[in-house]
């Protein structure tokens, strides 16, 4: 679902500028005043959120530039 909209709404050109900084969940919590919680919920696609705030944080995360890095620990 995050997965669809990003692809929609991100601007790949700028995906691999390391010289811009990448917002972390909580650079996304701090602006909405929410949880990293909430944030992380919204953008998993996780149950317990609203429709009107899951739309805010993606659009928000879009705006500030959150990638979301994985890590794998072997």
């Amino acid at each position: 679902m995050l997965y669809n909209y990003i692809l929609k709404h991100h601007d790949w050109r700028q995906t691999f500028n390391m010289s811009q900084k990448h917002a972390t969940l909580k650079d996304l919590a701090a602006r909405l005043g929410v949880s990293t919680t909430t944030i992380h919920r919204a953008l998993t696609g996780k149950p317990g959120i609203s429709d009107q705030l899951r739309t805010t944080i993606q659009n928000l995360a879009v705006e500030m530039n959150y990638q979301q890095i994985w890590l794998l620990l072997l």
